[in-house]
């Protein structure tokens, strides 16, 4: 496995029992390219995520952004950054959360991902805004229009 951060150290014993069976269940699915995982980890993430697990969600995307380094998918790539963003945003990781999307965002554009780059700022007006930084909330509206 790529050198990926797990961002959120859980001590609680059953959780992690639980969490390294369910995340060995599915890798044992299938002996599948990195490529098809990442996208199985990826859409499993945003199940687990819309059922509100948000926890294990952040642990499947981080998966997810593992085998998507793996196989070189640039786009899916910025995806699992941004989801894994977004979860530890709902966490209440915001800081951690403002870095994981700044990732994503160096990803998109390196893809030149339009739809990809203007989620990446509205997303970060609102986790700046929510940190009182105004003037990076401020910074992140004018962005867009640099880059599209």
């Amino acid at each position: 496995m790529s050198p990926v951060e797990h961002p959120v150290d859980e001590s609680n014993d059953s959780y992690n029992r639980i969490r390294q069976k369910f995340v060995g269940l599915l890798e044992g699915l299938s002996g599948a390219p990195s490529e098809c995982l990442g996208c199985l980890f990826l859409n499993i993430g945003a199940t687990l995520h819309s059922l509100g697990s948000l926890r294990l969600a952040l642990e499947v995307w981080t998966r997810a952004l593992e085998y998507s380094i793996q196989g070189e998918n640039r786009k899916r790539e910025g995806e699992c950054r941004f989801y894994t963003g977004i979860a530890l945003y709902a966490l209440g990781h915001t800081r951690r959360a403002v870095i994981r999307l700044r990732e994503a965002l160096e990803v998109f554009q390196s893809i030149c991902y339009e739809d990809g780059i203007r989620s990446c700022y509205k997303t970060l007006r609102t986790m700046h805004s929510s940190l009182g930084d105004l003037d990076e909330a401020d910074e992140a509206n004018d962005e867009p229009v640099k880059y599209i």
